[in-house]
């Protein structure tokens, strides 16, 4: 392995005080050493902007940009558009790596001579919390293989790989919307023709309910249904992924039924019922024998006002809020 090829990691800042400290250490404590670590502040209205200042002056690896909101999608395309290392990788702000995990990435990259070495992550509600035992499997997937897997599991996550810089050429991540990274692991994983996949979960996701990207339902979160049709179309356009056709089918019936039960848990977002009639009405396209269940048909035949006052009882049920 070559010491001197250096990763760029590019990290979007918003709205992450409480965590950004934890997720920046854990970079620069990494075991692999080489690295050019990229702080993108995004417009945060919190102090981390002067975190990032701060790193900035106690370690010569650390790179900070200031722009004004444009998501972590823009945030990730400035810090790729600044970006000076032979690989690339991304972290968000409140989650953490393991201190091996470039180290061990970096060694599959160079043994395999691969473009692209991905691992698991692993959820996390604290950081305090000891990993479960795991035995340790290494093996190249054909750009097939790793195509079925991240849809069928939606590791869609950009930041479990380590890229390098020319398999990433001018690939840029989606502005304006959320579940960015599946349409860059899609189209990334298209364009390759293997990788190498490790199952140890170095990237700690932080599972945080008040979290920017994942806390209470929002109409924006109509975002990940039409990546899943992007998803869809992409399949279904190319025969050499005929095998992965069902597989597709059933991750976009969970992200219409994810978000048909999402509006309903936050009614007062579509008053109307204009988007739960509308995703009604897609149901059909995708219900079939093989991808059907009980929460679905009830979604599918259950007028609209029937199922929102079926969520109400159940959150009464489990003591939740109205």
């Amino acid at each position: 392995m070559k010491r001197n090829d250096k990763i760029s990691v590019i990290v979007p800042v918003y709205k992450a005080e409480k965590y950004l400290h934890r997720c920046v250490d854990s970079i620069l404590d990494q075991t692999y050493t080489n690295l050019e670590v990229i702080l993108v502040d995004d417009g945060s209205p919190d102090l981390c902007p002067q975190i990032c200042d701060d790193y900035l002056k106690k370690d010569e690896r650390i790179k900070v940009f200031h722009q004004e909101n444009k998501g972590a999608s823009g945030a990730r395309n400035n810090g790729l558009n600044n970006a000076t290392g032979d690989y690339i990788a991304f972290v968000d702000s409140d989650d953490w790596l393991d201190r091996e995990m470039y180290f061990e990435m970096m060694k599959l990259m160079t043994t395999h001579s691969q473009g692209v070495v991905e691992c698991n992550l692993v959820n996390r509600f604290e950081d305090t919390y000891k990993k479960p035992e795991h035995d340790r499997k290494v093996e190249i997937q054909d750009s097939l293989t790793a195509m079925t897997r991240i849809i069928a599991n939606q590791d869609f996550s950009a930041c479990t790989r380590l890229y390098s810089r020319d398999v990433i050429g001018d690939l840029r991540f989606k502005e304006g919307v959320m579940a960015e990274d599946v349409y860059f692991a899609v189209t990334l994983i298209d364009s390759i023709d293997s990788l190498v996949f490790i199952s140890d979960p170095f990237y700690n996701y932080f599972n945080l309910g008040d979290s920017v990207t994942r806390g209470p339902y929002k109409l924006k979160s109509l975002d990940s249904l039409e990546a899943a049709r992007f998803v869809n179309e992409k399949i279904n356009n190319d025969p050499k992924y005929d095998s992965l056709k069902s597989i597709t089918k059933r991750f976009v019936t969970e992200m219409l039924l994810m978000n048909y039960k999402g509006i309903n848990h936050n009614h007062k977002v579509d008053p109307k019922q204009v988007h739960r009639q509308q995703i009604k009405k897609e149901f059909a396209k995708y219900v079939d024998a093989e991808n059907s269940s009980i929460s679905l048909r009830i979604a599918q035949y259950t007028p609209v006002k029937w199922y929102n006052a079926l969520v109400r009882i159940n959150r009464w049920l489990k003591g939740g809020a109205h």
